[in-house]
């Protein structure tokens, strides 16, 4: 029987002809041996390379055609379809106001949310809320401004909603206290139904708020505008109430031991750091955490409009003027913040001086912080 793996060829020895593929013979033998010696097998896998490499160059070719038509097909659509930014020719930024030269409320955001905040206001769909740190002038801000003389701003009876934040109308209104009001919604709501009775309301604090931090309230919404006013630690801790000294002696008869209760008293620990800060956490006096005093900034930032205390009469005027209020001045309020000596001479103890400033750092950084941002800068006029 014939050995089907072996062929003649020319009188040649008998040599297989299924060879390694790299054997340097093997194209040489298939062209002698012919094609009809050569299996279908072997025939088709020696065009699988060829194949691929056509294949590959198609392809290749299609994607330089795409690449080299692409950005005129890109630019043609971006020129239909989108607004190109204008040169900066186009765009000239208006010359700064007063309040902006300085330093106050320069991010475009934040002059979006108090314009309309503004606008609202004059049209009757926002309401003004104050923040009043006890001490810090809120009850002349509660007769001047909210009692203003216009007819279109009703004013609360007395001085609870206006100044306090207790005495709402109407059986909806039955809480005496909820604020901060929590989240974007409840903020509208509560504002809105409040401004059909009045134009402005204030939160009176004496510590951090019992419903948690003042943060929560949506500041930057559009149906509310908001007003704190700031003052110095040192000034505010000598203020003549009762709840800040000894019942039955006046200041000016303080003795050393006197002195150092007083320097004792919580009250005296960072008092608007702790109302306006972020959590009840707050304070420990000299060794009171920054993160409390950079969350009280950020929270202030959100303020429509910061007064700083020291200038208190020529900022009311100006937030009436930005308002349209006919404010209900007086001289009482023209006089809401009497000329004191320093603090420094006030407190004769010298002891308890440095460190009433020591424990109170960071509620001083705050309140030098905020004029910066205050509608009227103080130390100009």
């Amino acid at each position: 029987m014939p050995n089907l793996m072996h062929q003649e060829n020319n009188g040649a020895e008998h040599k297989p002809f299924l060879l390694a593929a790299g054997d340097p013979g093997t194209r040489k033998r298939r062209r002698n041996l012919g094609s009809d010696a050569v299996p279908s097998r072997l025939r088709r896998r020696d065009f699988y390379p060829a194949v691929l490499v056509i294949l590959a160059a198609i392809i290749t070719i299609g994607v330089y055609k795409i690449g080299e038509n692409y950005d005129r097909v890109v630019d043609e659509v971006t020129d239909h379809y989108i607004v190109r930014t204008p040169h900066a020719a186009e765009t000239a930024v208006p010359e700064k106001t007063e309040r902006e030269r300085s330093g106050s409320h320069t991010e475009s955001y934040e002059e979006n949310f108090r314009a309309t905040q503004i606008e609202n206001y004059r049209r009757g769909v926002a309401l003004m809320i104050n923040i009043h740190v006890t001490h810090h002038g809120g009850t002349a801000f509660c007769r001047s401004i909210g009692h203003a003389l216009d007819e279109n701003k009703s004013a609360p009876r007395g001085n609870s909603a206006c100044n306090t934040g207790a005495a709402w109308p109407g059986e909806e209104f039955l809480e005496i206290r909820n604020d901060p009001w929590k989240g974007v919604e409840k903020t509208k709501q509560k504002s809105l139904k409040l401004r059909k009775y009045y134009h402005m309301i204030g939160w009176e604090y004496h510590a951090f708020p019992q419903r948690g931090p003042l943060k929560q309230t949506d500041w930057e919404g559009p149906n509310v505008l908001s007003v704190i006013i700031m003052r110095h630690p040192m000034s505010r801790m000598l203020a003549k109430d009762e709840s800040f000294r000894d019942k039955n002696k006046r200041q000016e008869d303080y003795d050393d031991g006197d002195w150092s209760k007083f320097a004792m008293l919580d009250r005296n620990d960072n008092y608007a750091l702790r109302i306006l800060a972020d959590d009840k956490g707050c304070c420990s006096g000299a060794d009171t955490s920054r993160r409390y005093l950079d969350g009280a900034k950020e929270l202030l930032r959100k303020m429509t409009y910061v007064l700083d205390i020291e200038c208190l009469g020529k900022g009311m005027r100006k937030v009436a003027e930005e308002l349209d209020i006919t404010m209900n001045w007086n001289e009482k309020n023209e006089a809401v913040h009497h000329v004191h000596e320093s603090s420094e001479n006030r407190i004769t103890n010298r002891t308890a001086y440095n460190y009433l400033v020591e424990k109170n750092k960071l509620d001083i950084e705050l309140y030098e912080w905020s004029k910066s941002i205050a509608l009227v800068n103080c130390s100009s006029v």
